[in-house]
C-alpha cells in the first residue's frame, strides 16, 4: 500500500491513476450505451424472477404476473426467467441468475417463517448470506411483505439474512410500511435502513397498469372471499363462531338487495360454503384458485363492495375501484388501510365476535349507502398516490439495473 502511494507522487503516477479511473468511466458509459441500444432495437432485457407463478392461490398468481407486467411497461420488452421462491438455491441456479441482467425477487409477503421452512434464511427465499455475494448482477426486492401472523417470531438467522440481502440489494421494496418499520428494526445501520423503501404491491394499482379494463359502474353486486388456511392464527378459538357471523351478515345484505357472490382464490376455502347454505338465500359461487390476473380483475371489476379476509382480496378489488371492507386481524390487511389514511375500512374479526355480524353490516351501511360518493373520492386518491410511489421507484430501479436514458 506504502508503495502505492509513493509510486502517486510521480507523474507517471498520477497519469497511471487518471488512466484507470478514465478506462473504468469509459467501460461504464459505453455497457449503458450497449445496453441502451438493444433496447432501441427491442431486444429485451433478460431478468429473473423469483416468485410464486402458480400456487393454487389466485391473490399470489395474479401478483406474480403484475410484477413482471409493471417492469414490462417501464423497461420495454423483458425476457423473464422464473423460478419459484422456495426453490433451493444452488450455484448452478446462482450461475444461470448470474446470465441475466438483474434479479427480482417478490412481490408476495415473503418475509414468513413456516412456508418454506428452512435452517438457511427462516423465510420463503432459502439463500444463504454467503450465497448472496456470488449473485452478480443487481438484486432488486419488490413489493415483498412481512408477513408474520400473531404468535410467530423471527429469529436471528432469519434477522441476519434479510440484513445481508438489504447490503447486496441495489432496490429494496416493501409492500407497506408496516413491513419497512419492522425489517428496519433489526437492521442497525442508518445507511442499511435508508435503503428500504414503501413499494405498493402493483395489484393495488391495477385501474393504472391495465387501462383497458372497462369502466367502473354500479351494479348491485356484493363479493366475499375468506381464509381458512392457519385458522388458529386468524380467528382463535373463535373460528366456527367467526365463520358463522360472516355467513349471516351476507344474509342480511342479501336482504337489502344485494347480490352475493362467495369467490374462493384457494380450494381449502370452499368448506365456508356450509356456513353460508344454513340461510335462506340465493348466492353465487366462483372457484377462481385457477384464474389468472386478467379473469380476477375483471371479475372484481364488476362489484360494487368486496368484504375480504385475504390480502389480495382486497387489494386487487381496490386496485380496480371496488369499495372495500377487510376482516382480519392480522398485520399486513391493517398497515395497508394505514398506509392509504383508511382503517375505519377495517374490521377486527376477533374483536366481539358475538356481534360480527351487525359489525360488518353496520360497516357496509356506513361506507357504501351513507358515504359511498366519499368513498370512492378517497379510494381514488389513495390509489393515485400509489401510482406516483410506484412509477418514482422505478426510475430508481431503471438506474440501479442500468437502463436510465442517457441520450
Amino acid at each position: 500500500m506504502l508503495h502505492k502511494i509513493k509510486q502517486l507522487r510521480t507523474p507517471l503516477g498520477w497519469r497511471w491513476l487518471l488512466h484507470s479511473v478514465y478506462t473504468k468511466i469509459y467501460v461504464g458509459i459505453r455497457k449503458l450505451i450497449k445496453i441502451a441500444q438493444i433496447r432501441r432495437r427491442g431486444i429485451p432485457l433478460r431478468l429473473t424472477h423469483i416468485t410464486f407463478p402458480s400456487v393454487g392461490n389466485a391473490g399470489d398468481t395474479a401478483l406474480s404476473t403484475a410484477v413482471r407486467n409493471i417492469f414490462e411497461r417501464n423497461l420495454g420488452p423483458v425476457s423473464w426467467q422464473i423460478h419459484g421462491a422456495t426453490e433451493k438455491v444452488t450455484d448452478r441456479l446462482i450461475k444461470k441468475f448470474n446470465r441475466t441482467n438483474a434479479i427480482v425477487i417478490g412481490g408476495h409477503g415473503m418475509f414468513l417463517p413456516d412456508t418454506n421452512a428452512n435452517d438457511v434464511s427462516n423465510w420463503e427465499f432459502a439463500c444463504a448470506e454467503k450465497q448472496y455475494d456470488e449473485i452478480k448482477k443487481p438484486i432488486i426486492v419488490y413489493a415483498v411483505g412481512y408477513n408474520f401472523f400473531h404468535g410467530q417470531e423471527r429469529t436471528a438467522l432469519f434477522e441476519s439474512n434479510v440484513r445481508k440481502l438489504a447490503e447486496r440489494s441495489a432496490f429494496f421494496g416493501l409492500r407497506n410500511t408496516g413491513s419497512v418499520r419492522e425489517i428496519c428494526s433489526f437492521l442497525g445501520d442508518e445507511d442499511l435502513k435508508k435503503k428500504v423503501v414503501f413499494q405498493p404491491c402493483p395489484t393495488m394499482v391495477a385501474r393504472y397498469l391495465y387501462p383497458e379494463l372497462p369502466p367502473k359502474v354500479q351494479t348491485h353486486r356484493i363479493a366475499l372471499n375468506v381464509a381458512l388456511d392457519r385458522a388458529k392464527m386468524r380467528m382463535g378459538d373463535n373460528t366456527d363462531l367467526i365463520l358463522d357471523q360472516i355467513a349471516q351478515a351476507m344474509y342480511h345484505l342479501s336482504q337489502r338487495g344485494y347480490r352475493v357472490s362467495f369467490i374462493t382464490h384457494m380450494c381449502t376455502e370452499i368448506p365456508f360454503l356450509a356456513y353460508l347454505k344454513k340461510y335462506p338465500f340465493c348466492f353465487d359461487f366462483v372457484d377462481a384458485a385457477a384464474w389468472d390476473i386478467g379473469k380476477l380483475t375483471r371479475y372484481y371489476n364488476q362489484m360494487d363492495v368486496v368484504i375480504g379476509m385475504r390480502g389480495h382480496g382486497i387489494w386487487i378489488p381496490f386496485g380496480v375501484n371496488c369499495q372495500i371492507i377487510s376482516l382480519g386481524n392480522q398485520n399486513k390487511t391493517k398497515w395497508f388501510l394505514e398506509d392509504i389514511d383508511a382503517l375505519d375500512w377495517f374490521i377486527d374479526i376477533t374483536e366481539e365476535p358475538e356481534r360480527l355480524s351487525e359489525r360488518i353490516v353496520n360497516k357496509f351501511i356506513e361506507i357504501h349507502e351513507k358515504n359511498g360518493k366519499e368513498t370512492n373520492t378517497r379510494l381514488i386518491e389513495a390509489q393515485k398516490n400509489l401510482w406516483e410511489i410506484t412509477c418514482r421507484n422505478m426510475v430508481e430501479i431503471e438506474k440501479a439495473i442500468g437502463m436510465q436514458q442517457i441520450f
